[in-house]
């Protein structure tokens, strides 16, 4: 037989293309089994990515930031048209000055509108429900199918240990270890194999469920948030000279007319007390009345009206060259002007001329030397516009012609500044807050704690029980495992041999 060692291989360009088709085949064979796994591997990414606690925290911290940031910004009517949210941006330049458009650009006046916010919700909503299915099976099969058997290492090598010599058998031994057990109110589970009787022991197994009521509160949470921001809003600075009446808007068919308005103060200066008599109005027929105070407000149909703030107005007419009356109500200056945060500003429109008016008042107490004591400042804007057409101070009961229309500053009144919120979520935020509160105190005050047990004979015939359990961050189990100790010992063990 010839030796293979000296055996010619074939050689040549023939060879050569069936070896590269081998190779090139055994590449492309690998990479297909390679595709799945790294699809796979991609989804696992996605999976473990969705139901990272890390997430959850970061989400949370930002939706309550957003929230916290829609708390202290005004924030516009969610009904409002392009036109209609111009023109209320015009009038928060009043109080925002040069940072007007970047809030407005970052969407930070329509917060819960926006669509950044609504994402943060829809992800966190995700993230919940992939957590609460990740963490499901593992959990359940803990209350309801524990692991029973455990060998001898994990007895040596258990955070919590104990070991006796029992002067009873092994049966006996089991039932005394029971007995111990169930004193402290612990769940015993048995199954006997060759290598003795295992015993698993358990307690507060169903508080484990207490995590997924703290989900479940993230959700009813969401809900909550959800109906405030489709059906709810806020409105902080709803002012209303005394005998006007003023449109709610949000959808509503509300008037609110404020009928009075009194300020009361200590003789020390400090104020005593303010009130607001207030008439509600829906589709034109009243439906509520009256006098609110400072935590005190007047509710109807799930809206409330607090009294917040008041202020000085101005009552304006104008009318055009044929004496049509344009406009003829209270102004509350209820604003700080920008370019002086001793003046108070309103505003109002004149649609048929697309006009906007701003009314500056004189400083407070102090000598104006633009706008004297007894006067208002009109600053005429086109609508959508931050050039004005004119500026002209008017004088209490004077008229005077500014661009073609007469305007009188009739007399001087107050005004009273309500804030006014809707939120059909509250409930649900209230029972989300119930639920989180549970949830954690189910998992906190009564965490499960488990024991496992070995009771078997060793090489020279004597009983052994053998306890160990996992350490963990319960640091009050310390102290029920060396009662169980003592107890055991007190069972298992003669007095005279401990």
């Amino acid at each position: 037989m010839a030796d293979d060692s000296n055996t010619r291989k074939p050689s040549g360009p023939g060879v050569m293309e069936r070896t590269q088709g081998v190779k090139t085949s055994a590449v492309a064979d690998a990479k297909a089994r390679a595709r799945p796994a790294r699809q796979d591997d991609i989804a696992d990414r996605a999976w473990r990515f969705f139901c990272s606690m890390r997430l959850a925290l970061i989400l949370i911290l930002v939706i309550t930031a957003a929230v916290f940031i829609g708390t202290l910004l005004d924030q516009a009517p969610g009904v409002l048209t392009a036109s209609d949210y111009a023109n209320w941006l015009s009038r928060e330049r009043l109080k925002y000055g040069p940072y007007t458009d970047i809030l407005s650009a970052l969407q930070l006046f329509i917060i819960y509108n926006s669509a950044w916010f609504r994402g943060l919700l829809a992800l966190l909503l995700m993230n919940i429900f992939i957590c609460t299915v990740n963490r499901w099976n593992g959990i359940w099969t803990l209350i309801t199918h524990p692991h029973i058997r455990m060998n001898e290492s994990f007895f040596q090598k258990a955070g919590r240990r104990a070991e006796f010599t029992a002067q009873k058998s092994p049966g006996e031994a089991r039932e005394e270890v029971v007995q111990a057990l169930s004193k402290h109110r612990y769940r015993v589970l048995q199954e006997e194999t060759a290598a003795g009787v295992h015993l698993y022991a358990d307690k507060n197994r169903w508080f484990k469920l207490g995590t997924f009521l703290t989900h479940i509160s993230f959700v009813v949470l969401l809900i909550g948030i959800l109906l405030y921001v489709v059906f709810g809003f806020r409105e902080t600075g709803f002012a209303i000279p005394e005998g006007s009446t003023r449109a709610l808007g949000y959808g509503t068919n509300i008037d609110v007319r404020a009928d009075a308005f009194a300020d009361e103060y200590y003789p020390e200066g400090p104020p005593k007390d303010y009130r607001s008599d207030l008439v509600i109005f829906d589709n034109g027929r009243e439906v509520a009345r009256k006098t609110i105070h400072v935590n005190d407000p007047l509710e109807y149909n799930g809206v409330r009206f607090y009294q917040s703030f008041f202020g000085q107005a101005a009552i304006i007419t104008v009318k055009d060259p044929q004496g049509q009356v344009l406009h003829s109500d209270g102004v509350a200056l209820a604003w700080r002007s920008t370019r002086d945060e001793k003046r108070s500003v309103g505003s109002f429109d004149v649609p048929s001329k697309g006009l906007t008016v701003f009314v500056v008042g004189p400083r407070s107490g102090e000598r104006d030397s633009l706008i004297p004591a007894g006067e208002v400042r009109l600053e005429i804007y086109p609508q959508n516009s931050q050039s004005p057409l004119a500026a002209e101070n008017v004088a209490v009961g004077k008229s005077k012609t500014i661009g073609g229309l007469e305007y009188t500053f009739e007399r001087e009144k107050q005004f009273t500044g309500l804030q006014v919120s809707k939120d059909p979520g509250n409930f649900f935020i209230w029972l989300a807050s119930t639920l989180l509160v549970i949830g954690c105190m189910a998992v906190f005050y009564f965490p499960h704690r488990r024991l496992w047990i070995l009771c078997h004979q060793d090489e020279n015939g004597r009983t052994k029980v053998m306890v160990g359990a996992q350490k963990g961050r319960d640091l009050a189990f310390a102290g029920e495992f060396a009662q169980i100790k003592d107890d055991l010992a007190a069972r298992l063990v003669p007095r005279g041999t401990r």
